[in-house]
Order: C-alpha cells, then structure tokens, then sequence
C-alpha cells in the first residue's frame, strides 16, 4: 500500500511555526546585534544568511498556499506561521529601508 505525501502532511504546523520563529530571529540578530564581534558567530552568520533570506520571502508565500489548503481556518497553524512569517517580512523591509 503506497502512501501519498501532500504538502501539508509533510510541512506540517509546528515545523512552520519553528522555521517562522527561527527566521524570525535570526534577521532580529543580525539587525540588532554586532554580529561580527565574534568571528566565528559572524561566519556562521555569513554562511546562514542566503538560505535565511529565501525563507524570509518564500515561507509567507508557502504557508498561504497552505492555509489557502485548510480551507482558511484561523485555527490551524498554517494561519499562525503565515502571521509571524508576514510579520518578521514586512519588519524586515521596514527596518532595512530606515538604514
């Protein structure tokens, strides 16, 4: 019997929540904090920073597609992730464009 993996069943709520939360925090350290006092926080700041920038712009976009799947409940998690993804974007783009 094979089993079908939707994209739901495999990105499921928690773990968007915990990519929204690290991508969160980890453009809140970069932007408030001196990353490179430390050289060896500041290269891994370095090697982290492309991948965290895809998910900057692209959770929000996945985990609307995937609200849009739960029919738009405001009880599901995907509504939760969309939020703090939205959120940490839109502080993102605000934040940087004062500098």
């Amino acid at each position: 019997m094979s089993r079908t993996s939707s994209p739901a069943s495999i990105l499921s709520g928690p773990i968007l929540i915990s990519l929204s939360f690290g991508t969160l925090a980890f453009w809140f350290i970069g932007t408030f904090f001196d990353v490179y006092q430390v050289a060896f926080i500041g290269a891994i700041y370095e090697l982290l920073w492309l991948p965290f920038l895809v998910m900057l712009f692209g959770l929000p976009i996945l985990t609307f597609f995937l609200w849009k799947s739960s029919k738009y409940s405001t009880k599901s998690l995907y509504f939760y992730a969309l939020m703090i993804s939205t959120a940490t974007l839109l502080v993102f783009l605000l934040v940087e464009s004062n500098k």
